[in-house]
């Protein structure tokens, strides 16, 4: 483990006290990357934000600590969601496209 994902494994621990048990699963599907997945858990904590693989994509980040926390602001314990990519790639001098990558997230929490 790197130095960053240290410091942010601690932040993470301390902005979420009252997390049990975490499980993340993250699959993104894009035409241009095929998939990508993504495993998460207390011990092994999500970034912040998880940026999209399309390699031409910006502004495509998914705001993970957000996520969980307005989750868990509910209390809820289990959350399935299909999301299309918030971001974009230029397609020519000015037109923007939207990005075309999909995420399917589910979380699993439990609280202590």
């Amino acid at each position: 483990m790197e130095d960053d994902e240290l410091i942010d494994a601690e932040n993470f621990r301390a902005a979420f006290p009252e997390l049990g048990s975490l499980a993340i699963r993250i699959v993104e599907t894009s035409p241009q990357r095929g998939i990508v997945s993504h495993q998460f858990s207390l011990q092994e904590p999500p970034p912040r934000a998880l940026e999209c693989s399309h390699p031409e994509c910006k502004g495509g980040v998914l705001n993970l600590w957000i996520m969980l926390r307005d989750l868990m602001d509910k209390k809820t314990t289990q959350q399935h969601l299909k999301l299309p990519c918030p971001g974009g790639h230029r397609q020519g001098r000015v037109q923007t496209m939207a990005c075309t990558s999909t995420y399917d997230l589910s979380f699993e929490i439990v609280y202590k």
